[in-house]
């Protein structure tokens, strides 16, 4: 029996130390975090374009005269070090900085209905974005119309 013992203590420290002791759960949280803390955080007021956003269902949308078509922009970023919030806020304002970007070339003068998505679940809420954070990268995907109102 005693070298029943020895023989199991040898066998998980050669497992532990050779990594087949079980492997690691990998974090997958979802969360939901306010799109004006992201918008007013210092990247979104230096970096934000002056095409104005409206997320679908907030109040004070403007009426399309034409929509030149639906953008979407999907953004990673690094977790690791940040934290979960200020690293989705970077992935979201980044996603939605690539839409300002292509409605001002595109000759836009807004976009609307501006939706957020993470594995295939989408967020339609005038007042909060859905991010991904895993164990190292945070994911944000963000969808809106380019329309111009005039």
């Amino acid at each position: 029996m005693k070298h029943l013992t020895l023989a199991m203590i040898a066998t998980l420290t050669l497992m532990t130390l050779t990594g087949f002791a079980g492997t690691a759960q990998a974090r997958e949280t979802e969360h939901f975090f306010e799109v004006s803390q992201a918008v007013t955080s210092k990247l979104g007021r230096t970096k934000l374009l002056e095409i104005p956003f409206y997320m679908k269902g907030q109040e004070g949308a403007p009426i399309a005269t034409q929509q030149l078509g639906t953008w979407y922009q999907e953004r990673s970023s690094r977790g690791l070090l940040r934290g979960d919030k200020k690293s989705c806020d970077v992935a979201f304002l980044s996603a939605l900085i690539a839409i300002q970007e292509s409605a001002k070339k595109d000759g836009a003068d807004a976009i609307i209905n501006v939706v957020s998505s993470t594995r295939g679940k989408i967020t339609e809420s005038p007042t909060h974005y859905r991010c991904m954070a895993g164990a190292t990268i945070v994911h944000v995907a963000v969808t809106g119309d380019i329309i111009t109102t005039q």
